[in-house]
């Protein structure tokens, strides 16, 4: 039962039904209710009371869908009522429609622009008796594609999850299936994400709406796989959850050696900006002693920038916290301070850390993440120029074996400004009983890499290898901020 109080139950009456009147008795706690329905020979007109078709089986968001019937034997009512239930079954138009002396009707039904994307369902009612058809819409007006795609809705506020689902007619190997959000003027909204079908052809991604969306009509969903490419439309209705922090503040990287600058950059919104009132920056060392406090001027636009360079006797190793203060709001974020050398990154995993040791030339490990229930660790790296990454990979933490036996790790690597994923060759330098230690050289552009085995954290159990890696929403939505700073979006 439906949060309305509405139910629905579909029941496929067999070929070999006898014809005749059938009844149906509905009990709910201790009330009961029935109706009456007649299987009847669709080719016999003397018993075939009502008949209806339309003039195509495949329309297009806005077309027309021409609907003709007839009654075949008029019983007394003098009008056919016309009901049509979209992909989701929600009644999209419920009317009452008369028809000619020899029983023949029509009844023409205008799709909105924004229809979704699937099969419709019309229900020719007359004196008890329904008759049914049923047409699809969709993006091009041409019979469905080899792709198909769905929303669990039309309307959203922002900070909403959006379910988007659909099929592949089939499989293609190193493939994977691309979903992408747009604007409705045609920009790239900065969300979506990938995923492989599953074993039946079907595919699901969940993708978290922004809170900085504009409220506005005809957003786009579009997903591509292979040479296939489809598209539905959705609505940002409103707005939802916390409003967005009018301050932001981030760091150039994560980790630093002793001695590098590190660069400070953020936005102060443009509403809540004082004329000649600059932002204050305070940073803490490790023992939450202030190592550096100092005001900084706002650019026209809201954004500043401030570099410091760590060292000297308050300069120990270890996480500082950096906040911004402007007109009594803060944000903050940290940074960590390594001596110069091999450095490390603690690998968050099911509320436990893991230290990674690894070794990075021309250019920075941003961040990392494990995702266990794939059997692989993500690493963000600065994409501005190519470099070459040493990593030790403890076997506790990641690992790939096959029946007992060392196999080779899958990486790719992953352009957040095409969204393009490519697999690259890597080499392993040393192995132990313990640790497994790869050497990856990654191109210039290369903002996301992604290390695959058969399992993450053994007490996950080991998983089948998926050759072909996918990015998260996350992943993409921090890269949106990325390419936003980097104005290329």
């Amino acid at each position: 039962m439906d949060e309305d109080n509405s139910f629905r139950l579909d029941y496929d009456l067999k070929s070999t039904a006898v014809h005749g009147r059938y009844a149906i008795r509905v009990e709910y706690q201790d009330q009961s209710a029935a109706a009456i329905f007649e299987i009847i020979d669709e080719d016999d007109d003397s018993v075939n009371l009502v008949s209806i078709k339309t003039d195509k089986s495949v329309y297009s968001p806005g077309a027309t869908v021409k609907i003709s019937g007839k009654v075949n034997r008029v019983s007394g009512e003098e009008s056919v009522n016309i009901r049509i239930s979209d992909p989701n079954k929600k009644n999209i138009a419920d009317d009452d429609t008369t028809f000619a002396k020899d029983g023949s009707f029509i009844f023409d039904y205008k799709m909105r622009d924004d229809a979704l994307i699937g099969k419709y369902r019309i229900v020719a009612a007359y004196s008890g008796i329904h008759k049914e058809v049923s047409f699809e819409v969709t993006s091009s007006g041409a019979p469905p594609s080899a792709l198909s795609v769905k929303l669990d809705k039309t309307d959203y506020l922002t900070e909403e999850t959006m379910k988007v689902s659909g099929k592949v007619d089939k499989i293609i190997k190193d493939k994977v299936i691309n979903i992408l959000v747009f604007k409705p003027d045609g920009a790239f909204a900065g969300l979506g994400g990938y995923t492989n079908p599953n074993p039946d052809l079907t595919y699901n991604l969940e993708i978290k709406l922004s809170g900085t969306l504009d409220v506005k009509d005809k957003y786009r969903v579009e997903v591509s796989y292979g040479d296939n490419k489809t598209a539905t439309p959705f609505n940002i209705k409103g707005k939802s959850g916390p409003l967005p922090n009018p301050i932001t503040i981030k760091t150039d990287k994560i980790q630093y050696d002793s001695g590098s600058t590190i660069i400070i950059s953020g936005t102060v919104d443009k509403n809540l900006i004082i004329d000649e009132q600059s932002i204050i920056i305070q940073v803490n060392n490790p023992k939450d002693e202030v190592y550096k406090i100092d005001t900084v001027e706002l650019s026209a636009d809201g954004s500043y920038l401030y570099n410091i360079v760590v060292g000297g006797k308050l300069g120990i190793s270890g996480k500082y916290k950096v906040t911004a203060i402007y007109d009594l709001k803060q944000a903050k974020t940290t940074f960590d301070v390594k001596e110069s050398g091999k450095q490390d990154l603690d690998l968050k995993i099911d509320e436990k850390e893991y230290r990674i040791d690894y070794e990075i030339t021309k250019g920075s490990l941003k961040s990392a993440f494990a995702r266990p229930e794939d059997g692989r660790i993500i690493l963000s790296v600065d994409d501005s120029e190519a470099g070459q990454l040493r990593i030790t990979l403890p076997r506790q933490v990641i690992d790939s074996t096959q029946d007992g036996k060392d196999t080779k790790y899958v990486v790719s690597v992953v352009d957040l400004e095409t969204g393009e994923t490519n697999l690259i060759s890597s080499k392993e330098v040393q192995t132990t009983n313990d640790e497994r230690i790869l050497v990856i050289d990654y191109p210039l552009g290369t903002g996301l890499i992604e290390i695959q085995g058969t399992q993450v954290i053994p007490e996950f159990g080991s998983i089948t290898m998926i050759l072909v890696v996918s990015m998260t929403v996350i992943v993409i939505a921090a890269s949106r901020f990325q390419n936003a700073i980097k104005g290329k979006l």
